[in-house]
């Protein structure tokens, strides 16, 4: 999750599409909400 810029509940992080970070949200999605801006 430190990885994806998230340190608490409730806050946000805006990171690049990259096979990198789809890893890691892949490992946590059930904790995560993901939009796509």
């Amino acid at each position: 999750m430190r990885g994806l810029g998230l340190r608490r509940m409730h806050h946000s992080s805006i990171v690049l599409d990259t096979p990198e970070n789809r890893g890691m949200i892949s490992k946590v999605h059930y904790l995560l909400k993901i939009e796509e801006v």
